[in-house]
């Protein structure tokens, strides 16, 4: 969320408009792991570790479609209803399918991830009235480019390059609100953290994916 290009996007869909009303979008993030070889002490494979595509990299696509689909976060923002299809496998989903929808809004997310199949350079796309959005990029959790294809223009295509994996966004995010005396992020405040862990917990309700923590 702390990433220039993620701050650009919101500001390119919801105070510029520049595809118009948006209507849906579709983001997916997999990465190809041999999952089958690994063990089960594995993090990745482990519910104890919080093991799963969903915790490792559903959250992304769960992040854009919160930047995409709603320009309010923490409990200004709206709720989605949720259905979801986990493939699971000894109790770990290997492979995600979300479907977001806001009525209000009429807006609707398909979100995918998956622990084997690597997904392309243009992971994300968003469609409105005035044309489409996509992101591209490494994977999901290192955008950096935005292609836009507005209606009766030409495409216009801005490029956010950085050092590393971008956590150093973050860490200055945190490091300035340290030196402001503030105990939380007006970006990602605490009930935004709280919103999504919401979300996160219906989409493993209907996929049927069970911690330990669930039963306490």
């Amino acid at each position: 969320r702390f990433f220039p290009l993620v701050l650009e996007l919101q500001r390119l869909l919801h105070k510029e408009k520049v595809i118009g009303d948006i209507s849906r979008m579709f983001c997916d993030f997999g990465l190809d792991i041999n999952v089958d070889s690994l063990p089960s002490t594995h993090r990745l494979k482990n519910l104890e570790l919080g093991g799963g595509a969903l915790l490792d990299l559903g959250v992304y696509p769960l992040m854009f479609s919160s930047v995409v689909l709603d320009e309010h976060v923490g409990s200004k923002a709206s709720d989605p209803e949720v259905t979801s299809s986990l493939l699971v496998v000894d109790g770990v989903d290997f492979d995600d399918v979300i479907v977001l929808k806001y009525p209000e809004t009429r807006r609707m997310a398909i979100l995918t991830a998956s622990m084997r199949g690597k997904s392309g350079q243009n992971f994300l796309r968003v469609e409105g009235t005035g044309g489409t959005i996509v992101v591209s990029g490494g994977a999901a959790s290192v955008p950096e480019r935005i292609a836009i294809s507005a209606k009766g223009k030409e495409e216009k295509v801005l490029d956010f390059e950085h050092e590393g994996m971008g956590f150093h966004f973050e860490a200055d995010a945190v490091a300035a609100d340290i030196l402001a005396g503030r105990k939380e992020n007006e970006i990602m405040p605490v009930a935004e953290s709280v919103r999504m862990i919401r979300i996160m917990d219906e989409i493993r309700k209907v996929g049927g994916v069970v911690y330990s923590q669930d039963n306490m």
